[in-house]
Parts: structure tokens; C-alpha cells; sequence
């Protein structure tokens, strides 16, 4: 989807359980040091979820927090997209639970998998459900993971990685000028193999040398045809948000066709990578740091299992409330 489009963020929140996890705690399952898994990858620690913080409950408290930064009553939603790679059920969706918790009882609910990029991948149906006259009100859509319960903690290639969170955006009219300038998804099926969540034995795992040549292959060209098509310099971007998956390995990525140290913002040292939830969680980070102000310019890109991928590039602000 490319061209103005006259929807954009009117509020983001986020949800992140109080239990963390060190690199220590992790690392002496395998015989090294803390510092191993900060070196590689510049996470420092995680979240993980307490039983009572499922991932319908974390993407509800998420949810709630979107609304109420946006200044909407649930019951003024519209539509409820949710997306995850660790949903814990089957069904009902995400979408429904989420519904039904913060009171959406004229929303109408669906979740979208497409693992780590899956944030932008239901972004960009809402924009398209949105501008094609389909759906009336504000829109939701909220990311959430619960990584935890689906590793190994014996197996470095993922244990370093995943933590627990989630995170939302609401979707509504802004004022000409703002909003949604471009976004794009897409997937190569030929790659399933690379990272995996199967029934059994109920582990993430993951082809960590072909995982990394995908995402060094696709993550520049992504970020460089983003910007492009909405006709701005990589210069003049504000804020990139990155899928926060090897910190060290996508800012080296980033810097070295151009991009500076200072327009990404980052929150993987904290919290690691939190699947589908990285985007929305790191931009309400930069929110709450008062990072964005009104007129700026910010992109989004993700890579997830599939493989798949996504970008989106908006004009901050513009909220006509």
C-alpha cells in the first residue's frame, strides 16, 4: 500500500510483566557467562510472564492503555486485529478475548499470524480495511507474546533471545497531511523451515545461520525501498523502529547504508525480542521518552518466521480528537 492515507496513531500502550530474567539466569545452562549473550546480541534481559499473564490478558492491558492514551471508549472500536506467535489456544482468537475484556461490544475481532512480523502485517489490513469504507469507528490492533512457555532454556540459539510483552496502537482519521504514507508486507514460503513453533515438542526452534542471512539479505533493502516509496530521504526520517531481534545485528545492518545511531530506537537490551509485540512495545517506549513529536516522520520494519516481513512509514500526529 503506498500514497497518503488518511489514518494514523492516535494512541499507543504497551504491557510488559514485572518478573525479569537475566542473561546470568540464563546463560549457566549452557556454561557461559552473562556477558555471552550481551556481546552477541545486545540484549541485557527479558520479561516473563507469571501464569495468571496470558497472552489474551497482556494484549487486553496493552489494549487498554492505546485506548486511553488515544482518548477512546472501547465501545467506540470498530475492529479488534490481533496478531501472535504464541497465542496459548487455539481458539477462541486473541481478538475475541480482548474484546470481550476491555468491553468492545460493537468491534468485530480476528487475529493474523505472520510470527514476528506480524504487527505490520495486521497494520496494514486495518489501513486497508480502513480506507476501503468497511469498518466504522477507531480501529485496534494489538501484538502479545508469551515466548516463555515455548523454550528450551537449554538451548542458546533461542533462550538468549525471546522475552514476554505486549503491545497496541489505535488506528483513526487524522488531519491532511499525517498519518500513513506507505506500507508493504510480504513472505517467502520457501523459507518455513528457518524458525519453527510446532505442536510438538512445543519448543521455538530455530536455523540461526539462515535466520541471520535473511534478515542481513532483507532488512536494508526493506528499510531503503520503505523510504522510497514514501518519497523521503533515509536522512530525513526521524525515528526508525526496528523489530528488535539481534540489537547488534540489525543496528550494524541499519548504520551501514546509512542510517544513524541516534534516529533508531531500540528497547531489545531490556526486554529482548518480544516476537510480534517488538514494534508496538518500542514505540510506545519512544513515546513515553517524548522521542516523536507532532509532524515527524517514522518507519517501521519487522522480519518474522515464514519467512515474512514489513515496513510502514508514517507522519506522527495529527490527532483531530
Amino acid at each position: 500500500m503506498s500514497g497518503p492515507i488518511n489514518a494514523g496513531i492516535t494512541g499507543v500502550g504497551s504491557y510488559l510483566p514485572d518478573q525479569v530474567l537475566t542473561n546470568d539466569a540464563i546463560a549457566h545452562n549452557f556454561d557461559k557467562p552473562g556477558s555471552w549473550i550481551t556481546d552477541r546480541t545486545a540484549i541485557q534481559a527479558r520479561r516473563v510472564a507469571d501464569p495468571s499473564e496470558s497472552p489474551v490478558e497482556m494484549a487486553a492491558a496493552a489494549t487498554t492503555a492505546a485506548l486511553a492514551a488515544a482518548g477512546v471508549p472501547a465501545e467506540r472500536v470498530g475492529l479488534i486485529l490481533a496478531t501472535s506467535s504464541t497465542p496459548g489456544r487455539f481458539m477462541p482468537s486473541i481478538a475475541c478475548g480482548v474484546q470481550r475484556r476491555i468491553g468492545a461490544r460493537h468491534a468485530t475481532g480476528l487475529d493474523v499470524n505472520a510470527a514476528c512480523a506480524g504487527f505490520l502485517f495486521a497494520l496494514h489490513l486495518a489501513l486497508s480495511t480502513m480506507t476501503s469504507g468497511a469498518v466504522a469507528g477507531p480501529v485496534v490492533v494489538v501484538a502479545t507474546e508469551r515466548y516463555s512457555r515455548h523454550l528450551d532454556y537449554q538451548d542458546r540459539a533461542t533462550a538468549s533471545l525471546f522475552g514476554d510483552g505486549a503491545g497496541a496502537i489505535v488506528l483513526d482519521t487524522v488531519a491532511d497531511g499525517y498519518g500513513f504514507i506507505h506500507t508493504s508486507i510480504g513472505s517467502d514460503g520457501e523459507l518455513e523451515d528457518n524458525v519453527r513453533l510446532d505442536l510438538e515438542p512445543g519448543h521455538v526452534v530455530m536455523n540461526g545461520r539462515g535466520t541471520r542471512e535473511f534478515i542481513e539479505h532483507r532488512l536494508p533493502a526493506m528499510v531503503l525501498t520503505a523510504a522510497k516509496a514514501a518519497e523521503t530521504d533515509l536522512d530525513a526520517v526521524d525515528l526508525i523502529v526496528p523489530h528488535q531481534a539481534n540489537m547488534r545485528l540489525v543496528t550494524g545492518l541499519l548504520t551501514g547504508v546509512g542510517v544513524r545511531s541516534d534516529q533508531i530506537w531500540a528497547t531489545g537490551h531490556r526486554y529482548g525480542n518480544t516476537g510480534a509485540a517488538s514494534v508496538p512495545i518500542t514505540l510506545d517506549d519512544a513515546v513515553r521518552h517524548g522521542a516523536l513529536t507532532d509532524g515527524q516522520v517514522v518507519l517501521m520494519a519487522a522480519i518474522g518466521a515464514g519467512m515474512t516481513w514489513g515496513t510502514a512509514v508514517l507522519r506522527w500526529g495529527g490527532d483531530r480528537r
